[in-house]
């Protein structure tokens, strides 16, 4: 009986002093548990940074390099949707008026004739290319298709037909119709004063300018899908700059040559018919010359866009970055405005009130379009490398 009362004595005094050092305890254990967490989070953190910092090094080839925002996909799609809007109004008008009510023996064309089967083919490879960009971009935009394979065939196809389109529109028809002396180009009243401005202005304001508008229009779409094939596939290093600024050096030199090809059309122009309104409309596509002293100033704003252009891919900086796309906003505002309004509008009809350039308007605003936005996109993805970059240099030091 002592014993029984000892142990229970005993065991009072162990309860009574657990419930007065319970609230101790539980203090206790939930400082702990904090200060568990917290170490939890600072070593989660840390792997994170130290992941970033590994991608900075390596060039993105990680696991976490591969993993794609929502973000960066609609982003790719909604170029490839643009891109694919460039080569709308061209594609539609090349396919229609290129020959397509031609008997088939006609097709192959004559001596002085370019073939219009050439021609029916180019549309048809265009109206393609916009349909499947049209396709890729709204099904990843609006329904959520992100189908890789499907994209990568596309690539395929618009690298194939691409290259057909430039051939043809930039290089064949060109050199035939000047050959043959036929229109396009259609030369001032009365012809040109001497040989030399019929060859200078044919190579520098025609197929030059034409070839530099249709490389950015066709090289902007193929890119665009591309660059959605490899956002699909988490294949896109974002940060290395060499590819952003090779990339903006090639559209900034396109750019600048055709602002070029533009200034030394308009020039002789100008010198030889005066700063009046021209009597007939100069075209030397994709230049409308109906105001000389406008196209000069077409070409003046072209030249300085490239040169912004180039500038930011060799001393790349935010501020240049931001420079860059608010003058590609500046320059397709000018060229909707008074290259084409005012140069192709006002020159839509004779003196007869019958319709010249039906369609042309609109086929030069949407290429315009491409070469305008092409360079600002970009020095967008440049700027946004530069960012990355400086993120996973602070993060590398930070550890």
């Amino acid at each position: 009986l002592t014993h029984k009362i000892e142990y229970t004595s005993t065991e009072s005094h162990e309860r009574t002093a657990r419930k007065h050092s319970t609230k101790p305890f539980v203090q206790l254990s939930l400082h702990q548990l904090l200060l568990d967490r917290l170490d939890c989070f600072y070593t989660s953190e840390k792997k994170q940074q130290k992941s970033m910092a590994d991608i900075g090094e390596q060039g993105g080839n990680g696991t976490a390099a591969r993993a794609v925002s929502e973000k960066e996909l609609f982003r790719a799609a909604a170029l490839v949707i643009v891109a694919s809007f460039g080569l709308f109004a061209e594609a539609l008008q090349t396919f229609l008026t290129a020959g397509t009510y031609l008997p088939v023996d006609q097709l192959k064309g004559t001596v002085n004739t370019f073939p219009p089967g050439l021609n029916i083919a180019s549309g048809a490879a265009e109206v393609f290319m916009v349909f499947m960009g049209l396709s890729v971009g709204f099904g990843v935009l609006f329904f959520g298709y992100n189908n890789s394979s499907m994209t990568f065939l596309f690539t395929l196809v618009s690298l194939v037909l691409g290259w057909y389109v430039f051939v043809v529109n930039a290089i064949a028809r060109p050199i035939f119709n000047f050959k043959k002396d036929q229109h396009p180009p259609l030369e001032p009243l009365g012809g040109w004063d001497s040989q030399y401005r019929a060859d200078v202005t044919f190579y520098m304001g025609y197929l030059v300018s034409s070839m530099c508008t249709c490389a950015i229009s066709i090289g902007l779409h193929f890119y665009s899908v591309l660059n959605l094939y490899r956002t699909q596939e988490g294949l896109i290093d974002r940060t290395r700059l060499v590819l952003y600024r090779a990339r903006l050096i090639y559209y900034g030199c396109l750019v600048l040559v055709l602002g070029l090809g533009i200034i030394t059309l308009t020039g002789w122009v100008r010198k030889q018919e005066g700063a009046g309104r021209l009597a007939r409309t100069v075209i030397y596509p994709p230049t409308f010359i109906t105001y000389p002293n406008v196209g000069i100033l077409s070409g003046l704003c072209m030249l300085v866009y490239g040169i912004i252009a180039l500038q930011t891919a060799v001393m790349p900086n935010k501020n240049m970055v931001a420079f860059t796309v608010i003058a590609g906003v500046l320059l397709w505002v000018w060229m909707v405005g008074f290259h084409v309004m005012c140069q192709i509008a006002q020159a839509s009809r004779n003196a007869l009130g019958q319709v010249q350039f039906n369609g042309q308007g609109i086929v030069i605003a949407y290429l315009m379009t491409s070469v305008c936005f092409a360079p600002a996109w970009f020095a967008q993805d440049l700027g946004n490398a530069l960012s990355k970059r400086e993120d996973a240099y602070d993060v590398k030091t930070s550890i």
